[in-house]
């Protein structure tokens, strides 16, 4: 069963290597300033999952990397946990 990063439905596909690249960046040298800011995104908790995850991926340039307000945050999903889980884990909660 394809995860929600692969489903094409969700309006963006990232590739093996994209990922790969994404989830292998050093946090320490990007500029703050192109990471999304999560505190400014808008997600309707009403929606469903599938929404609130396609909305999240299309806002977020590396789904690996964020921002909050001015802290850099790196997305490391944990043992037995994918990318798709986290998403989930951060659209659930957004309030």
């Amino acid at each position: 069963m394809p995860t929600i990063i692969q489903e094409r439905r969700v309006g963006r596909m990232f590739t093996k290597d994209e990922l790969e690249k994404f989830r292998s960046a050093d946090i320490s040298s990007c500029n703050m300033n192109d990471l999304t800011d999560v505190t400014k995104l808008m997600i309707d908790i009403d929606e469903p999952i599938i929404n609130r995850a396609q909305k999240y991926l299309k806002d977020v340039k590396n789904p690996y990397m964020i921002r909050v307000e001015d802290v850099g945050v790196k997305i490391n999903c944990g043992s037995g946990k994918n990318l798709s889980d986290c998403i989930i884990n951060i659209v659930s909660s957004q309030s």
